[in-house]
């Protein structure tokens, strides 16, 4: 998530709501508050709600973010995406560079002779799958891929 600076608790949910492509009536239905409701926290109209805790958690920030606007560095959530994230890029970037090896053994090249740009490209495509989990767009951006070698 970028970093802004948004003035109250009912402006940071709904920036945070709509980053997340969801309407009101989308984020109520997840944490079982009505959209009335949920309108009232973004127009500031209702005070101390007990959805903001439900509605942090869903909208996967902090909730000293929605409460203060202060991004926690040190929490466990974000460490944990961050080690998570990590995790998923040195997978992806090793599948990436055995990939572009097997496109090389394939055209009777060196394994270890790299395109810079077609190994970012690989890398690019392994790491889409591994976040998102489609890895039958991986699969069709490998055979593009080899396609451009």
């Amino acid at each position: 998530m970028g970093f802004f600076i948004v003035p109250n608790v009912g402006s940071r949910v709904r920036e945070v709501r709509k980053k997340a492509g969801l309407s009101q009536e989308q984020l109520a239905d997840i944490v079982g508050a009505s959209q009335q409701t949920i309108a009232k926290i973004e127009s500031s109209q209702e005070g101390k709600s007990s959805y903001i805790r439900d509605i942090a958690k869903a909208l996967g920030v902090s909730l000293d973010w929605i409460m203060d606007g202060v991004v926690n560095a040190q929490s466990d959530d974000a460490t944990q995406n961050v080690d998570e994230f990590i995790d998923n890029a040195t997978a992806a970037l090793t599948d990436a560079i055995n990939s572009m090896r097997a496109i090389n053994i394939q055209q009777g090249k060196s394994p270890d002779e790299f395109n810079p740009v077609l190994l970012k490209r690989a890398f690019g495509v392994s790491l889409r799958g591994k976040l998102t989990g489609d890895y039958v767009t991986a699969a069709l951006g490998l055979q593009d891929l080899k396609k451009a070698t």
